[in-house]
């Protein structure tokens, strides 16, 4: 993800989309000038889903910073100031049924804005505010969106704008003779569609 000033970029690297109590991930941050990648927060066992504080001065993640804690004291969001402080546990877990998502990979960080950090909990678009200056959880939830579908993969503009994709499930019942592996299934019936009647 770029830096609001479009110099930098996080990313994370290991574990993409693991939950609390799976394999690593790392964080870092590299100049489009270039140069090495710093890592950010390396005695963390999970650092990943960063998103930029709109300064640019620091970074929220999905960590969990000691693997052989409790889950429940150890992963959280967490503020990371790129001054070389240490990162600062923002409380957001503490709020309730969201470290229950998280832990189950259910919570994805998507933007932090002006008005707070925009995100996806149990597939439904949320904003919470968080303080740029200490990391901290500065409000309570609110929703922006929910709907049939799974939201997912939001993101703001500068003036304020969300986007984000809407996943829908599809049934579909198709049928395949046994033994035979060349031949394509025949459709039967999918939602939304007439079904097709079998020849």
């Amino acid at each position: 993800r770029y830096s609001p000033d479009g110099s930098r970029i996080v990313y994370w690297s290991g574990n993409f989309r693991g939950n609390a109590t799976g394999g690593g991930s790392s964080l870092f941050v590299v100049s489009l000038a270039g140069g090495a990648p710093m890592r950010l927060a390396p005695d963390f066992f999970v650092a990943r889903d960063a998103v930029w504080a709109p300064d640019g001065r620091s970074l929220l993640m999905l960590g969990r910073n000691d693997a052989r804690a409790p889950v429940e004291s150890s992963f959280d969001w967490w503020w990371v100031p790129l001054d070389g402080r240490a990162p600062v546990r923002s409380g957001a877990f503490d709020l309730r049924d969201f470290r229950a998502a998280a832990i189950g990979n259910a919570v994805s960080l998507g933007a932090w804005t002006s008005s707070g950090v925009i995100f996806t909990a149990r597939a439904q678009v949320w904003q919470l505010p968080v303080s740029p200056e200490t990391g901290l959880v500065s409000g309570t939830p609110r929703q922006l969106a929910s709907g049939a579908g799974r939201y997912l993969e939001p993101r703001a503009s500068a003036d304020g704008q969300v986007v984000f994709t809407v996943a829908a499930g599809q049934r579909v019942i198709e049928r395949l003779p046994l033994g035979s592996s060349l031949e394509p299934p025949v459709r039967l019936y999918s939602d939304g569609r007439q079904p097709v009647r079998a020849s």
